[in-house]
């Protein structure tokens, strides 16, 4: 047993398994902490593929009738499913017109029991395997086809899946020296349901939340699980990471165009919208309290603008901008922030609405 804080940490512990495999990565590399800005900069790449395509693809997934065009080249962005023989079996799922079915039954009303959705992932698997997820030989690929129903479920409910390849999950326990039950089955479904609840208890512990504590949890950690349990070593120190940690992001560097404008690190503002969305999916103006979607119904979906609190044009070049740095505002709103020599603040525009 050691302490953290004071605090008694059984050394079985997930969070004693992570801060010790974060610590020795550092002492491999030489680092005086485990810096995740710096020692996991490979796997801002990895969240960033996932973060970027999940909650689109989710999106259309909750569309009474999903548009397969739109599935199909959302999945094309999802890294978990672009390696290059999942590639392959995916495009030749995805060709054939029997694709839509078993994708549509394996989406809509999903049973909240583990038995229920582990039943429908087994399904699913196998209409897949009947459709294209195939071998040479006639052999079988249901380890592709789950990989595929853990995408689209984690889209659909991040806060209870994690895309899935069952020997990147034993491999993160064995590196965090926690000895998790997986289910003793060869059924996907129960390996699948079972991975979300070991990745949900890994992303409860007190160190995951120290250092990842923006990102959605799951997809967070489903970007550490891909990039194994030797992660490369980060480029030089001044190279900033790939998508926004708790730090922020740089912002408002110069850009020479026709004449000189600044930049806008889209990574941030995409984030903001969708922790946001995650709170409140009618994404309320933060000044009038408009809607888009109340007003448009489904037209409306996921409109809102995105306001720097500071104005970029006076932030320092790679001056670091964070979630909390962004305000979601209605364009109304937007426009009057700016409209003076002076930038409003939230609450001054506030003071100004008229009953």
């Amino acid at each position: 047993m050691t302490t953290q804080n004071g605090t008694p940490v059984l050394q079985g512990s997930l969070d004693y398994g992570l801060k010790r495999w974060l610590g020795k990565i550092a002492h491999k590399w030489h680092e005086s902490a485990p810096d995740t800005a710096k020692i996991l900069t490979r796997a801002w790449g990895e969240i960033a593929g996932r973060v970027r395509p999940y909650p689109k693809l989710g999106e259309e997934l909750r569309r009474s009738r999903p548009d397969m065009d739109v599935v199909s080249s959302l999945l094309h962005e999802c890294w978990a499913l672009m390696y290059s023989i999942d590639a392959i079996r995916l495009n030749t799922f995805l060709a054939d017109r029997r694709a839509r079915a078993p994708i549509v039954r394996l989406v809509r009303g999903l049973p909240e029991s583990d038995k229920g959705a582990a039943d429908r992932i087994d399904e699913f698997v196998e209409r897949a395997v009947d459709v294209a997820y195939t071998v040479p030989q006639d052999g079988r690929d249901s380890a592709g086809a789950a990989l595929l129903a853990s995408v689209l479920l984690t889209s659909l409910e991040p806060g209870r899946f994690v895309d899935f390849r069952r020997k990147r999950w034993v491999i993160l326990a064995s590196a965090l020296h926690y000895h998790y039950q997986f289910p003793k089955t060869d059924s996907y479904g129960e390996w699948l349901v079972q991975a979300g609840r070991f990745a949900h208890a890994v992303c409860g512990t007190k160190t995951f939340k120290r250092y990842w504590p923006h990102q959605e949890p799951l997809w967070t950690l489903a970007g550490l699980c891909w990039i194994g349990d030797s992660p490369e070593k980060p480029p030089q120190k001044d190279t900033p990471p790939q998508f926004p940690n708790m730090e922020g992001v740089p912002e408002g560097g110069k850009k020479e165009e026709l004449h000189c404008i600044y930049e806008r690190n889209r990574a941030v503002v995409e984030l903001a919208k969708l922790f946001a969305w995650q709170r409140d999916r009618t994404l309320p103006c933060e000044v009038c309290g408009f809607s888009f979607v109340k007003a448009y119904g489904e037209l409306g979906e996921k409109c809102i603008e995105a306001h720097h609190k500071t104005p970029v044009a006076s932030l320092k070049p790679g001056q670091l901008v964070k979630v909390e740095d962004i305000a979601l505002v209605c364009a109304n709103c937007h426009r009057t922030l700016h409209r003076g020599k002076e930038t409003l603040s939230i609450e001054e525009l506030k003071t100004q609405l008229r009953p």
